[in-house]
């Protein structure tokens, strides 16, 4: 863990701060450097590819609900424009990392940059319009692939594909095909 490595630079960073006198501005800045880093070191990064369009907008009214309900802070959205570039709490980081790549780069292409002959597995993005289609027991419809960032759908072969992956994996909902696609692309990532 990374938090690990660090420990000798914590260890000496600490010393540092308590030969310096408390009530100081410098004692206080560095505290607060301490605590930020401290802070940062905590939070589990999570990444999605292109996710400022689809998945941080779903998760953000759960994660919400979630943290009032438990009486937490509030989740701190990053944005640019209308559109979200993460999403911090005290524990988790999420983050889209197509705002670190080229601009217009692919998934695709994003493999192809690392030398994967994999491809992209396809999701109906735009179909997810909220939690309860999760709970749906069949594969929506060929035109529910369709996505209107790229003007495009899947070939009927694609879909034919995915059809029998959702049998040969024997599926029983809209969860279950979202939990292979995640895992199918965390293996394509290398993870």
């Amino acid at each position: 863990m990374v938090i690990d490595m660090l420990e000798p630079f914590l260890e000496q960073f600490e010393q540092y701060l308590n030969v310096i006198p408390p009530k100081t501005r410098r004692y206080k800045a560095l505290s607060n450097l301490k605590e930020d880093i401290m802070k940062y070191l905590n939070q589990i990064p999570t990444l999605g590819f292109n996710s400022k369009t689809y998945d941080l907008p779903l998760s953000l009214s759960e994660l919400a609900a979630y943290h009032l309900e438990h009486d937490e802070k509030a989740p701190f959205i990053l944005r640019r424009q209308n559109k979200y570039i993460g999403i911090l709490t005290d524990n988790f980081r999420f983050l889209d990392m197509t705002n670190y790549l080229s601009l217009g780069i692919s998934y695709d292409g994003y493999l192809k940059m690392f030398g994967s002959n994999k491809r992209k597995f396809y999701s109906p993005y735009e179909y997810f319009t909220n939690f309860k289609v999760l709970k749906e027991t069949t594969l929506p419809p060929h035109s529910a692939f369709y996505s209107a960032l790229k003007g495009t759908n899947i070939t009927t072969n694609e879909y034919v594909f995915y059809q029998k992956t959702w049998e040969a994996e024997q599926m029983k909902s809209m969860k279950d095909y979202l939990s292979y696609y995640n895992t199918r692309r965390a293996r394509t990532c290398g993870y």
